[in-house]
């Protein structure tokens, strides 16, 4: 039988502590995060990240590039009750054309899909969002070539100006 001492004794009941107030905290969670509400929140960002790639379409990118797009939209709607609204009405709305989920479509419906709604409040609060996210983002620009800004490395006058590898030389004929 070992000792119990007050440092044991406070380690002990900590531990205890800590175990019971998680333990407690998952009842709550748990009935929040239910399938169904689990699978509609997982096919939203499924069809907002290919929403996203549709509008900045880029072969060189993967989806780890478009997802920290969707992860901040679906978090500033958890927050924000009418982007919430305008997410969902959007949805509605690419649904409603396809008369079957936007997912389900083939690439051409889904893009004529979005023309329609290009001028739409969805669309312009995605493009909005989707083009300051993923153009600021570093692993996008090494994968498009893009060096960075240039007034850390004293300019492109100095460094790059004329460094038009990316295009055909003009006087090359």
């Amino acid at each position: 039988m070992t000792k119990l001492n007050r440092r044991r004794f406070l380690a002990q009941t900590g531990k205890s502590v800590t175990v019971l107030a998680a333990v407690s905290s998952l009842p709550p969670l748990m009935a929040e995060a239910s399938p169904v509400a689990l699978n509609t929140e997982e096919r939203l960002a499924e069809s907002l990240l290919a929403i996203v790639r549709h509008m900045f379409p880029h072969k060189q990118l993967g989806d780890h590039c478009y997802a920290p797009i969707v992860d901040a939209l679906l978090a500033d709607a958890a927050k924000d009750q009418a982007l919430s609204e305008e997410i969902a009405d959007g949805m509605k709305e690419l649904n409603s054309f396809a008369k079957r989920t936007w997912l389900d479509l083939t690439e051409a419906e889904q893009v004529e899909a979005l023309v329609r709604i290009e001028d739409g409040p969805f669309f312009k609060t995605l493009h909005s969002r989707a083009v300051w996210t993923l153009y600021n983002n570093r692993e996008a620009w090494e994968a498009l070539g893009y060096e960075g800004p240039s007034f850390s490395k004293g300019g492109y006058l100095a460094r790059g100006f004329n460094d038009l590898d990316w295009l055909p030389d003009p006087f090359d004929r």
